[in-house]
């Protein structure tokens, strides 16, 4: 049903809305008890699981969404209740005490999502973005660079849902230490750290409030592009605007910005669809029965070609560490 990955780790929900993780634990993040994690294989000192684990103390109400943050977890109810677990050192998983946990192994209701109707949640590295049902983005947790959006308050790390200004937000992502929103008439903004210019901003200072980024769009020769998607990577950035167009910019170390070379851009480039190469068997997986293929351009080892170009619609960008990611409308998977 629904699938995320933090640094070392991932978090599934099934069809039946039940909870699974697994990969590293050494924070909490596979949300089972510490008594448990003590069963554990480990590799050297980090206790690991190779196979998932059912994530207990969550079954009142079936797990709807999922996000995972470097060493957390956020999991949305069909309830509207909200759990976490994991890394709480900036205060990304609130807990019941006055004096909140540095790890909570595990889950826990989040008492400030009560009563808001969160139906999504964005997870950075340290905070977390939540969308409600009426369209209003709420945040959490760190906010050392200003990726909460809450201008300049002088805590670093917020325990408590805080509304992002009046906009009425369709999409968002979260990083490290950066966020961005798409809102319901199309527009951009972003915030947060901006020190290798990922906010697209055509500079490197950090952004405490959200900004709007306007993107041209090239091929319908218009000043200002209708946004659809955002996708927040490491410290790049993906969008995609109501023609297909996507567009990449921020740091390009691994080709992550898919534009045929390695040099960063402060502002938003097209990314130019024009040739081909499919991944051999040793670098693609299928992904599961829904996807047809794997379309790969670059790879792990650092490729940087730009990707294909045949006669499809781009409809959706996703992004990881290093890497990026756009879905097709023949639900192909094209990595950048």
């Amino acid at each position: 049903l629904h699938v995320a990955c933090g640094k070392s780790f991932c978090a599934a929900i099934t069809e039946y809305g039940v909870t699974f993780t697994w990969g590293r634990g050494d924070r909490g993040q596979l949300g089972i008890s510490r008594i448990a994690q003590t069963n554990l294989p480990k590799q050297g000192t980090v206790p690991y699981s190779s196979v998932p684990l059912l994530v207990p103390g969550i079954r009142d109400s079936r797990a709807v969404s999922v996000c995972a943050g470097e060493a957390f977890a956020i999991v949305l109810m069909e309830d509207f209740t909200v759990y976490g677990w994991g890394d709480n050192r900036k205060a990304q998983v609130q807990d019941h005490s006055h004096r909140p946990s540095k790890t909570v192994f595990e889950p826990q209701e989040i008492l400030a999502a009560r009563n808001k109707h969160f139906v999504q949640a964005f997870c950075g590295s340290d905070h977390v973005l939540f969308l409600t049902s009426h369209q209003q983005i709420l945040t959490m947790g760190g906010n050392s660079a200003g990726q909460l959006g809450i201008g300049d308050q002088p805590q670093e790390n917020i325990n408590e849902a805080v509304i992002v200004s009046s906009l009425k937000v369709v999409d968002a992502c979260a990083s490290r230490m950066f966020s961005a929103a798409v809102t319901d008439d199309g527009k951009l903004y972003v915030w947060g750290s901006n020190s290798v210019g990922q906010l697209g901003l055509g500079d490197t200072v950090d952004r405490r409030s959200p900004v709007q980024l306007v993107i041209p769009s090239p091929a319908q020769n218009q000043a200002e592009s209708i946004i659809s998607k955002v996708a927040c990577g490491q410290e790049h950035m993906l969008a995609i605007n109501s023609h297909g167009e996507v567009f990449s910019w921020g740091r390009n170390d691994a080709g992550q910005l898919g534009l045929g070379h390695t040099i960063p851009f402060h502002t938003p480039q097209v990314i130019n669809f024009n040739g081909i190469e499919l991944c051999d068997t040793q670098d693609s997986a299928k992904i599961s029965d829904s996807f047809v293929d794997f379309v790969c351009v670059g790879s792990s080892r650092f490729h940087t070609d730009p990707p294909l170009a045949i006669d499809m619609k781009l409809i959706d960008v996703a992004a990881g560490g290093q890497a990026s990611f756009v879905i097709t409308n023949d639900t192909s998977v094209i990595f950048l």
